[in-house]
């Protein structure tokens, strides 16, 4: 017990788990919003600023994704730009495609430009997706007896 206390008492915010592209803000009237960093698969980030809890799906499960989903706009020098879109953070397990390819693969399953808007308007329309990267690494889950767990800081 007393090595789990010091190893808590001495660690980073990193080896604790906190995300270092998701920065806590005062909002408006003291409530928090938070500016999320999405890195693209070709290393392009963009910021976007939350300005309401969508859902905490799986939030409070001990085991699952961990999925939170804002209403969010985008950032540009500081300022907030465009209208408001659908985030979503999730923990996702090595090996997953993400949704962002998924939808892709749908839409270019498209066989006739009637199946191609009918596809555009009945599914969402992904701006950008990617993965989180912790110096310079990517920051992945990984499966252990079915579940998906994050790495450990403390691990031996």
């Amino acid at each position: 017990m007393v090595d789990f206390l010091l190893r808590v008492m001495y660690a980073d915010p990193l080896q604790l788990g906190f995300d270092p592209t998701i920065t806590p803000l005062k909002g408006e009237e003291g409530a928090t919003q938070y500016d999320i960093t999405v890195r693209t698969d070709t290393g392009e980030e963009y910021v976007y600023r939350t300005i309401q809890l969508l859902s905490t799906i799986q939030l409070d499960m001990t085991i699952g994704r961990g999925t939170r989903v804002w209403k969010a706009v985008k950032v540009e020098n500081g300022h907030t730009v465009g209208e408001p879109v659908v985030l979503k953070d999730c923990w996702v397990p090595s090996g997953r495609d993400r949704e962002g390819k998924i939808y892709a693969r749908i839409h270019q399953s498209a066989k006739t430009p009637e199946d191609a808007r009918a596809l555009r308007s009945g599914l969402l329309t992904v701006l950008c997706h990617g993965d989180v990267f912790v110096s310079g690494t990517e920051d992945r889950t990984r499966i252990l007896k079915g579940h998906p767990i994050s790495r450990s800081p403390f691990a031996s």
